[in-house]
């Protein structure tokens, strides 16, 4: 079964207030702002100062947003980890590919690859 949702936007407001809205319903107030628009707005039962608008956004922007604020990082390999955690993501990916090879450590610490067939 397929599901259809609307995308949400936000229109952030300099005091912090952040308006949810399905991104039809903004797409006028995108227009007004391009447009040099200038003034209030009413957007559902909300009257807006188009001043106090700091940008309209979607979801996923706000969301890494967030969690940049409270400490989180995203790696190279695109995942979030949390404040003072360290990516384990390239050893996760290597334990996952289908390598020919087997790494072995001898008594000394050395680090060398043989064929897994062998």
């Amino acid at each position: 079964m397929n599901d259809l949702t609307k995308k949400l936007m936000c229109i952030s407001m300099r005091n912090g207030i952040n308006l949810w809205l399905e991104e039809e319903r903004i797409l006028s107030l995108k227009g007004f702002l391009k447009n040099n628009g200038k003034g209030f707005v009413e957007i559902g039962n909300e009257m807006i100062n188009t001043a106090d608008v700091v940008g309209i956004f979607e979801a996923n922007t706000l969301e890494e947003v967030t969690r940049r604020k409270n400490g989180d990082w995203k790696c190279s390999f695109g995942n979030w980890h949390e404040r003072g955690q360290k990516c384990g993501c390239r050893a996760e990916t290597e334990k996952t590919q289908d390598s020919p090879y087997k790494e072995i450590i001898d008594k000394q610490g050395n680090k060398s690859m043989i064929l897994k067939n062998l």
